[in-house]
């Protein structure tokens, strides 16, 4: 399941301007899961046919590992 991921401030002119190019979503725009605590998110193609995921809101804050025991060296 590998793909890019970008955040776009909104997704839903984001994809009004795909489709003014001809880039439709696979899907319409959904919450993984249905859940409310995630954004909206939706995939599109580039043009070699790699899957894009864009998720909405411009930020999506992710966990962080701490540093890699070898640089607290």
């Amino acid at each position: 399941y590998n793909h890019i991921a970008v955040t776009v401030d909104d997704l839903d002119a984001t994809l009004a301007t795909l489709a003014g190019i001809g880039v439709q979503p696979e899907n319409p725009a959904y919450r993984p899961g249905d859940r409310d605590d995630l954004p909206r998110i939706a995939f599109v193609a580039d043009p070699d046919g790699y899957r894009i995921e864009l998720i909405d809101g411009g930020a999506f804050e992710t966990p962080q590992d701490g540093p890699h025991p070898q640089a607290q060296a």
